[in-house]
């Protein structure tokens, strides 16, 4: 009896050949979900990041704006070195959707600003948002005989986030 060709191909066919296409499949499957699961989580990292960074951002714009506060409190009230003392000069004062904390010191730690009008004034300012916090320093000093104040603010900041 001669052989066909349909026969022949049944003959002929090795049977651990069966289902190679189907483990292709399976395999192309579990790729493209491990290539998707990183993906999305590259995405939910970055986007932390963006968030941590915009907070950031914030408390460095609130603590420069307690800095802002105080030095023109200094520079409008002719009278400041009397009538204010070395402490709290704000505290958690609502700034946008933040809040800000400025303390004052004196240059010289006496405890009062108008025993010498010459003596700087360090301000350091805490800008709060989101649970996260911002502290600049400043020390501003004055020029010529201790009413107006040059140089502007020299900034020293430390960022510490929280949960």
């Amino acid at each position: 009896m001669p052989l066909t060709n349909a026969s022949a191909r049944r003959r002929f066919a090795r049977p651990h050949a069966r289902g190679i296409a189907l483990f292709l499949v399976m395999v192309g499957l579990v790729v493209c979900s491990i290539l998707t699961a990183g993906f999305l989580s590259t995405q939910g990292t970055s986007i932390g990041i963006a968030r941590n960074e915009r907070d950031a951002e914030k408390c460095r714009a609130y603590a420069q704006t307690g800095i802002d506060l105080a030095y023109w409190l200094i520079t409008n009230r002719s009278d400041w070195r009397i009538t204010m003392s070395p402490g709290k000069w704000l505290n958690n004062y609502a700034v946008g959707d933040g809040a800000v904390t400025v303390s004052a010191q004196d240059g010289d730690n006496t405890g009062s600003f108008s025993d010498d009008p010459t003596q700087s004034v360090i301000l350091v300012s805490t800008g709060s948002y989101n649970g996260r916090t911002f502290t600049i320093s400043s020390r501003v000093t004055p020029t010529g005989g201790g009413t107006v104040f040059g140089g502007g603010s020299f900034l020293r900041g430390q960022l510490a986030l929280h949960n």
